[in-house]
């Protein structure tokens, strides 16, 4: 039988927990197995920097997956005005900008 190496995170969560915390930004529950959300998504652009990044739980992540905009939107919102300005300056074409116009 063939042996595959283990899968690596793609993101270390240590580093995204010091800069962002390990509880959920949305609902607050704080779980080992929460993940980074990326805001521009990993398959436009691999943008693995802690301003595109948010810790979400499962469910959280999952919502905001299935097209909850207003989540998506709110969270944005939370981020300091420098943490925008320098995703907005990796990705200026990206959608995101529309969620936070009106």
């Amino acid at each position: 039988m063939t042996q595959f190496p283990k899968a690596q995170p793609i993101i270390d969560e240590k580093l995204l927990a010091s800069y962002h915390g390990a509880a959920c930004e949305e609902c607050l529950f704080n779980f080992k197995g929460n993940r980074a959300h990326h805001f521009v998504r990993r398959s436009h652009l691999r943008l693995d920097i802690p301003e595109n990044l948010c810790v979400l739980c499962f469910d959280c992540h999952r919502r905001i997956h299935d097209g909850d905009q207003d989540l998506e939107k709110k969270l944005l919102k939370r981020r300091s005005k420098e943490d925008l300005a320098v995703l907005r300056g990796h990705a200026p074409h990206s959608g995101l900008w529309k969620l936070l116009e009106d």
